[in-house]
This record gives C-alpha cells, sequence and structure tokens, in this order.
C-alpha cells in the first residue's frame, strides 16, 4: 500500500488527562468528513500513528453503509478533537478502564460503522 500524507493543520492540540499520563484528542479525517477520534500525547504523535501501516491497514477493513471509510488513496488529516469528540474520547477510555481493557490506544469511531463479515 502507498504511504498518504497526514495533513496536520498548525497550532492543533487540546487538552486533557487520560488515565496516568497526559493525553490530548484528535480526530481523524477523511476527505473533510471526521471518522474516528482518538488520544494521544501530542500532535506529532497522533500524525505519527495515523501513518503506521498497521493502522492504516485497519482503517481500510471498516465500512460504513456498505462503503470503505478510507479507500486507501484520499488524504487523511489529524486535528484537534471538538468537545464532542472529545467526550467520545472519554466515554471510550472509561469503557475500556472499567473492563480492565488495555488503554494504550483509545480509538473513537464518529461515524456509524458497518458490523465486520466473517
Amino acid at each position: 500500500m502507498t504511504k498518504t500524507p497526514v495533513i496536520v493543520p498548525a497550532g492543533a492540540h487540546t487538552q486533557t488527562s487520560l488515565a496516568r499520563r497526559e493525553r490530548l484528542s484528535f480526530a481523524l479525517e477523511c476527505a473533510g468528513r471526521p471518522i474516528l477520534a482518538f488520544a494521544a500525547i501530542s500532535i506529532s504523535a497522533a500524525k505519527k500513528l495515523c501513518e503506521e501501516d498497521w493502522f492504516l491497514n485497519e482503517l481500510c477493513r471498516f465500512q460504513s453503509n456498505g462503503s470503505p471509510l478510507w479507500d486507501g488513496k484520499q488524504a487523511l488529516m489529524v486535528r484537534a478533537a471538538t468537545a464532542p469528540e472529545h467526550a467520545e474520547v472519554l466515554v471510550e477510555h472509561n469503557d475500556q478502564f472499567m473492563h480492565d481493557e488495555d488503554t494504550k490506544y483509545t480509538f473513537s469511531f464518529l461515524v456509524c460503522v458497518d458490523p465486520e463479515k466473517n
């Protein structure tokens, strides 16, 4: 798969504390549509995460209303999460924590995601 550059607007940031480390909330947009909110320690860490092969491969697997969330070619953009997007990250993080799940990565889809086909 060809790496697609992730665009990060200058000055993108937001603040919150998640678990034991300071974490920030970010949103990933595809073609101007916010599709995923997630936590990272900085905008550079958020950008790096969204450029990882494993992340891009996973992103290609998900569909919404029968269409891929990302086709592997469209530009992706990381930006600071809005207050509602940030709240989604907090809810997901708390759910992971309450279920004793790994909280290294906290992701929350901002669109309806189709059930995976087996």
